[in-house]
């Protein structure tokens, strides 16, 4: 996770990392996905909403299957709401959903609009994940 006051943009929570390993600050926009991704095994090494280099929010995981598992859950979750009027009127799909690889090590990023964010966190926290 980055920083707490890293440019100083968002309000920030303190989360304990799982299996004892410590606490993070993270964007308090982000701390419930990021619990729920924590839940589901997945492991992530950054993440962040709005900053001057990125309009959007983005997840840096540890491991490109993670980065796979996140956006293919995210999607079923889009695609079975879609038939569904006014559920979520953000105007996303799959195309708003990239992985990007790191050059560096095995991780993977994932950015999306921060319009997003609620129905991301929503997939990750419902009943039946993949």
């Amino acid at each position: 996770m980055r920083q707490a006051g890293h440019h100083g943009l968002h309000a920030t929570v303190t989360l304990p990392l799982p299996n004892g390993g410590g606490s993070v600050p993270v964007d308090a926009a982000l701390a419930r996905l990021m619990q729920a991704l924590w839940a589901a095994g997945l492991r992530t090494k950054e993440c962040c909403q709005d900053d001057e280099m990125l309009e959007g929010a983005s997840v840096r995981f540890g491991s490109a299957p993670d980065a796979v598992k996140f956006v293919r859950c995210v999607v079923a979750y889009l695609n079975e709401y879609d038939h569904v009027e006014d559920v979520y009127d953000v105007g996303v799909d799959a195309r708003d959903f990239p992985i990007f690889l790191s050059d560096f090590d095995t991780s993977a990023t994932v950015t999306f609009p921060t319009r997003a964010i609620g129905v991301v966190t929503d997939a990750w926290t419902a009943e039946a994940l993949p």
